[in-house]
């Protein structure tokens, strides 16, 4: 998503009435497009500039939405900027309000999913108002449900947007009460109708009159049908709304023809496009009770759309409004268990044409063509008979049956998205409803729910206690494999993927020669290593990678179970790529999201067993990215990247909206969130890591550099001159493990320089993604500036700084402004001024940049948003550069022994300074 500075979006959640009292932002506006978009906040004022290219995207959130820029490479359009920059102006000033609004219009200009998906649901609830009776009445008091299967469609049909895991029936409810309370803000206030509200905000829907419309079914055989209209007399006060015979209108209003008018003004207005009402009102037969012939019948139920259009409800009966009754083509794949499991694994497949669940013949098919067009009866039920949609059932089912009797896992899966061998007719072809049978549905409800057979034996030698959602996703591993199948394993950051990676290979070496390749980040070597050691310590790695210091050599690699390397690796290592691995485990697997680079056209060439990929970013925020992760994963489900973006462009109108592809993707997906408390109930409140960065080329060299000039002075110098020599050069080399800019006293911290600023950007794209915030802590004033305009360029805002050169009063304002409704990413801070005293508990995320090798001082800092307040769990990321002093320190400091504890945090890094020469070298000395 692509944003402007600080202040330009707003989180919208909790009482939506207290979102009404928001400072508009100003548009700057030229001949219709947005040409910037500024905001004041105190003395700061914030521009987007160049919004032709942006487009205005909705986020879900836990308890709420916002909104936001995203970047595109199109030209947008006079027509959608205007419309984006009327939407703009509506949602700063009242978001509900705004979306209220968005509903009651028939068409939404801006073509962005997320938004289309806000339109339909405020656009259903839009419909609902217009289907309560006496709305006229209620104003103010009305309240508005949603059906299960409106809500269902709803969360259905939820586009792959940013939040999208927070849509389900609770969130829709919480929007819908916003909407709701924003009619009941917008109608108080109204001084005409609700008619007449609806015709000032352009809506192209009409509120009920007080005539109803009613037909059901009879056992007459002429007439198999009844009709009766009726209306509601004005109730008295108090009194609930009642039905009576709409010939009673003739009594009640006989002396005020007005009045009749009035109650009958949805009639006319039927009457107008209608030959069957106007007939029934110059006969006056509309005010008596009807019989009518099945053609009559089939006549009103297919007008039912344009009365309501008019302010007329119908009451019909409830085959015609839905789909059970119609006739379909149904597929059931994987109805019997087949002989064998795995990827290849053949499922039957049988083809029929279903009225709801009863089966139809070719034969009765053929009897309903013979019939003339509108309503025949074909086992115990009303059939629409249509000799177009006849046609089509038929060559649908032909379609499906040539298919064949038999397909494989994949197969079927992808059969579900695209329905037939020739994709390019998914959007085209007749429709084909594919349905699992029994065993392919237990099987893929086992995978989504866990519900496994049988727990993975980890091995003696496994040195980690699981949490039971990690046991669990280590199964579910075992499942996949067995199966045949690629997984992608995309816990929430925090996790433990990496633990449980580690449980999977090291229970595959208790049964099997391991042969495992493991592709990480440079930034992630460290880590991987680190913690292999430290948890499988009879899992042997060999690290593919010129930190590892010696020569590689691919002939002895057969010697290891798991070969860790990077992205980059694979392009220099033919060995890698023409080795057929048991494992292949991708970290960090948003790398291969562009599948046009070399990258991912190198990861895809390796050959593999089972493929895992491993990713802590919501894969279902971006649409595009979901088609390379699969092509790895599992290659051909989602067709090719032609036929995926052929059909991905009909989703946004297809009825089941993304519903179908969400389905085929799940099963091979586990996602655990932290704040699921139904899954992860016993996670600690603050979890700490870790975060292992390796040095760039150019810091390695320069680190070297300094311990050699230590090494050669320290000979040389004693007393307080050689503590002075040391507490410089320690200095030097936390500024090189930094960036080496900040050492060499330059200004342009170009982000390759460093592997801690690759670790930012690792770190902070999950964070991005989930709108969530963070405090970036470091202990040098002169690196915030740096820090603050590289994090800028990752979230695509402005953020916050705050250090010792901050004056006090604006620090409150900076708190106030961090801890506010709108969405400030981030917080830079210098550890003196920001370790105390200040409340950031917007923040939940906390990344200590450098460290301070105290303890206590990084406890204190962790505090700013690990306190009273705080409803999240925060997750706090310490960085440390791999082989450096930085590593050797923080080993020291996880050695969790009482001395060193009290050494350290009492001298802070004096203690160094009092080690003899040799032991100092091994110290700073840098280590592969």
């Amino acid at each position: 998503m692509q944003n402007g500075e600080e202040g330009q979006t707003s989180v919208c959640g909790g009482s939506p009435k207290g979102l009404s009292r928001r400072k508009p932002a100003t548009l700057v506006i030229k001949s219709g497009t947005i040409m910037a978009l500024r905001t004041i906040r105190g003395d700061t004022v914030s521009t987007v500039e160049d919004t032709a290219h942006h487009l205005l995207v909705f986020v879900a959130l836990p308890s709420g939405f916002t909104w936001d820029w995203a970047l595109t490479p199109l030209n947008v359009g006079e027509e959608v900027q205007e419309a984006q920059a009327g939407l703009l102006r509506d949602l700063t000033h009242n978001a509900y309000r705004a979306l209220l609004h968005l509903g009651l219009k028939e068409h939404v200009e801006i073509p962005s999913d997320s938004v289309r998906f806000f339109h339909r649901l405020a656009r259903t609830y839009a419909k609902n108002l217009t289907r309560i009776e006496d709305i006229e009445h209620k104003r103010q008091t009305i309240h508005v449900v949603m059906s299960e299967s409106e809500e269902e469609r709803l969360v259905r049909e939820a586009p792959f947007m940013p939040g999208v895991e927070h849509v389900n029936v609770a969130w829709l409810r919480l929007i819908g009460k916003g909407i709701e309370e924003a009619f009941h803000e917008d109608i108080t206030g109204y001084p005409g109708t609700v008619a007449e509200y609806f015709q000032h905000w352009g809506a192209d829907l009409t509120p009920p009159g007080r005539v109803f419309f009613h037909m059901v079914e009879s056992k007459d055989e002429a007439y198999p049908f009844a009709f009766l209209a009726t209306y509601a007399p004005e109730p008295e006060e108090g009194a609930a709304a009642r039905h009576v015979p709409l010939k009673n209108a003739l009594v009640e209003y006989q002396d005020n023809q007005d009045n009749l008018l009035r109650l009958l003004s949805t009639v006319s207005r039927a009457a107008r496009d209608s030959a069957f009402v106007a007939g029934l009102l110059d006969s006056g037969e509309i005010f008596h009770p009807l019989r009518l012939t099945v053609e009559e019948a089939h006549t009103f139920l297919k007008e039912v759309p344009l009365y309501e259009a008019v302010g007329i409800l119908c009451r019909i009966p409830k085959w015609w409004r839905g789909d059970p009754n119609r006739l379909r083509v149904t597929v059931n794949i994987g109805t019997k268990a087949p002989s064998r499991l795995g990827a290849d694994a053949i499922l039957d497949f049988a083809v029929q044409i279903a009225l709801g669940d009863e089966s139809v013949t070719l034969e009765e098919i053929q009897y309903l063509l013979q019939q003339t067009e509108g309503l025949a009866f074909l086992k115990g039920k009303w059939v629409e008979v249509n000799h177009d949609q006849l046609k089509a059932v038929l060559a649908a089912y032909e379609m499906a049956a040539q298919r064949g009797r038999s397909m494989g896992i994949i197969e079927a899966l992808r059969y579900e998205l695209f329905k037939t061998g020739d994709r390019s007719l998914a959007s085209t072809g007749p429709k084909i409803e594919v349905k699992h049978g029994d065993w392919l549905n237990s099987l893929l409800e086992r995978q989504v729910q866990l519900r496994g057979p049988k727990e993975v034996e980890m091995g003696p030698d496994f040195k980690a206690v699981l949490r039971e959602y990690q046991s669990q996703g280590v199964t579910w591993l075992g499942q996949m494999r067995e199966l045949g199948l690629g997984a992608c394993l995309a816990d929430d950051m925090g996790l433990g993927k990496t633990v449980q990676v580690l449980a999977w290979l090291n229970a595959l070496r208790q049964a099997q020669p391991l042969r495992a390749l493991l592709v990480v980040p440079a930034s992630l070597l460290g880590n991987w290593m680190d913690e292999m050691a430290r948890f499988t310590p009879l899992l042997r790695g060999y690290l593919v990678h010129p930190s590892a210091g010696a020569t590689q050599d691919p002939r002895e690699w057969g010697a290891y179970d798991v070969i860790v390397t990077t992205y980059g690796m694979l392009q220099r290592y033919s060995e890698l790529r023409d080795t057929t691995w048991d494992v292949v485990v991708l970290d960090e697997a948003q790398a291969i999201k562009n599948p046009a680079t070399k990258q991912a056209q190198t990861v895809k060439q390796l050959q593999a067993v089972q493929r895992i990929a491993l990713t802590g970013t919501p894969i279902e925020n971006r649409l595009s990215d979901l088609w390379s992760l699969f092509d790895f994963l599992n290659q051909g489900l989602l067709g090719t990247a032609a036929e995926f973006t052929q059909f991905t462009k009909a989703l946004s109108d297809h009825p089941e909206g993304y519903g179908p592809l969400r389905r085929v993707v799940s099963p091979f997906i586990l996602r655990r969130v932290k704040t699921d408390k139904t899954v992860i109930a016993d996670l600690p409140d603050k979890i700490e890591t870790t975060s292992f960065a390796t040095l760039s080329r150019r810091q390695a060299a320069l680190y070297l550099e300094v311990v050699q000039d230590v090494a050669t002075k320290i000979q040389r110098v004693d007393g307080i001159e050689r503590r002075g020599l040391i507490l410089a050069s320690l200095l030097k080399l936390k500024q090189i493990c930094n960036h080496p800019d900040q050492y060499l006293g330059q200004s342009l911290f170009d982000p390759e320089e460093s592997g801690k600023f690759a670790r930012l950007e690792e770190i902070t794209e999950t964070i991005r993604e989930k709108r969530e915030r963070v405090l970036v802590f470091t202990q040098f004033k002169e690196m915030t500036e740096p820090l603050n305009d590289y994090l800028a360029t990752l979230f695509n805002h402005r953020g916050l700084v705050l250090h010792g050169g901050t004056p006090v009063a604006q620090r409150r304002q900076l708190v106030t402004r961090f801890q506010s409704a709108d969405y400030v990413p981030y917080m830079v801070l210098s550890i003196k001024a920001g370790g105390v005293g200040l409340n950031l508990t917007a923040a939940n995320h906390v990344i200590h940049f450098d460290r301070w090798w105290n303890p206590a001082v990084e406890n204190q800092a962790t505090d700013r948003a690990f306190r009273i307040g705080q409803h999240k769990g925060v997750m706090v990321h310490k960085f440390v550069t791999y082989g450096t002093i930085e590593e050797k320190i923080d080993r020291l400091i996880q050695d969790k022994l009482q001395l060193s504890q009290e050494i350290i945090a009492s001298t802070q890094e004096h203690w160094i300074g009092d080690l003899d020469n040799e032991t100092l070298i091994d110290l700073l000395k840098l280590e592969r």
